[in-house]
């Protein structure tokens, strides 16, 4: 296997989890205890997930909400009042989440993101949806008030915080189907027509706050649920609209046109991020399910050639019975001074098998002629700075087999010393070390591949 250390793609700027529902949870109702530092730390310390980069929701949502079809933690509270004013107390747990994140952890990408506009600007009164799913449930006359909210929060939090968020994300899957009032969570349909205004309004609104210009805060665009929605909505927004987003965002529960997707962004000179998914088909401990999350991460970087990959939700309530997820935490503490558990799930060690090793800086390595074994896919990033080469192994079939490196690219001469490490998560390992040695040969073999695992290698020049 010649891995070609100098045909580089794309420059990886991290990985990340959107806060929202879990941060709500964990900063209103565990702040006073241990676990609190102990999620936090699972997540953003270096011998953990290490994510860099956090996405803040802006919620839409009545603090004093009696609508009993949301979920615990999913009624992220509105900073704004109906007649104008800001409370700014509200959505204490998740903003205290956030501050901790940025003070104690190496988080540099932090983005703004709405799923929906506050209650009293939508046609339903509801951040849940219009009463039909398949209208915008954002009243035309609020289109400037909504963009107003975003700059307002967006500005208080350099005064207040000294926080600047990077970038500003309006939309949350707008032009899916299912926001439909009485759903569980938050969330809005927008038209592209609509999308294409509101872009247009947030951009100029941002040009006009001196504050906001000055940290050079921009716009990421549209966050659609599909791939192929992405491809579609782009498409379609306004030339006008499009040039005034830096970034484009996509989820990747869906769709298939990772390559079109690409091939838009860079005609368009766009950066592309992959700004959430998440999955829960197989049991919570199952290697599968990290399998599944990591063939994911493998598609999305090599093909759609994404800089930044960010899961959904990294914890979940514990009580909802599902596989979603990482890390499950009691969403209900039986009081404030019960001991709490967490569990951690194989999606959380297929994670980390990338974030932990692959780091901001890396480039990704083109490995398309790599010819690798059916029911395997293989990720390779390469440092110049930090002199290191990643590779990461996944191999879904239930068998196991050896392969061998040739890393002639990476040397610098035949006589140079490489330490080489193994890192594996399979269904009885959790990102485990496996081995360490040093080498003076630019060819590794027999490496071994085991059965149903995801494997990391990480080779630095000595």
């Amino acid at each position: 296997m010649i891995i070609d250390t100098k045909d580089t793609m794309q420059t990886i700027e991290g990985w990340g989890t959107s806060l929202c529902w879990w941060a709500n949870v964990l900063g209103s109702k565990y702040k006073q205890n241990k676990v609190y530092k102990q999620v936090m730390d699972a997540i953003f310390e270096k011998n953990g997930l290490s994510l860099n980069i956090v996405r803040y929701n802006i919620g839409g949502t009545d603090p004093n909400c009696k609508e009993p079809w949301f979920k615990l933690g999913r009624a992220i509270e509105c900073y704004i009042n109906p007649e104008g004013s800001y409370n700014w107390e509200s959505d204490k747990g998740q903003r205290d989440v956030l501050l901790f994140a940025r003070d104690n952890y190496d988080i540099n990408q932090i983005e703004a993101f709405s799923n929906s506009p506050p209650y009293f600007m939508t046609t339903s009164g509801s951040t849940t949806g219009s009463e039909t799913g398949t209208t915008d449930n954002l009243k035309s006359e609020y289109y400037q008030p909504f963009v107003n909210y975003l700059i307002s929060v967006s500005k208080h939090f350099i005064e207040k915080y000294n926080l600047a968020f990077t970038t500003i994300a309006p939309f949350n899957e707008p032009i899916s189907l299912w926001w439909k009032k009485g759903n569980n969570q938050e969330g809005c349909h927008f038209d592209v027509n609509t999308q294409s205004i509101i872009i247009g309004q947030l951009y100029e609104s941002l040009q006009n706050e001196l504050t906001l210009k000055k940290n050079n805060i921009t716009i990421s665009s549209s966050d659609e649920n599909s791939i192929d929605q992405s491809v579609e909505t782009i498409k379609h927004l306004s030339p006008s609209a499009l040039s005034k987003i830096t970034r484009i965002n996509t989820h990747s529960y869906n769709g298939s046109m990772r390559c079109e997707l690409k091939q838009i962004a860079e005609q368009n000179k766009k950066q592309l991020w992959m700004s959430e998914y998440g999955c829960g088909d197989y049991p919570f401990n199952d290697v599968r399910s990290g399998i599944q999350l990591s063939n994911q991460i493998t598609k999305d970087l090599n093909e759609m050639k994404c800089s930044a990959w960010i899961y959904w939700q990294v914890v979940e309530a514990a009580e909802d019975g599902n596989n979603w997820g990482m890390i499950k935490l009691p969403f209900v503490p039986a009081s404030d001074d019960q001991v709490i558990s967490i569990s951690i799930g194989k999606q959380y060690y297929a994670m980390a098998q990338y974030s932990r090793f692959i780091k901001k800086g890396y480039q990704i390595i083109n490995v398309d002629k790599i010819k690798i074994t059916q029911g395997t896919s293989l990720i390779a990033a390469v440092s110049e700075q930090d002199s290191t080469l990643v590779l990461v192994y996944t191999n879904s079939v239930d068998k196991s087999f050896t392969i061998d490196f040739d890393l002639s690219s990476f040397i610098d001469d035949k006589k140079q010393k490489l330490l080489f490490k193994m890192f594996r998560t399979s269904q009885e390992e959790n990102c485990k070390f496996i081995t360490e040695f040093t080498i003076d040969t630019w060819t590794i073999s027999p490496m071994l591949i085991n059965n149903q695992s995801i494997t990391t290698f990480i080779i630095k020049k000595q």
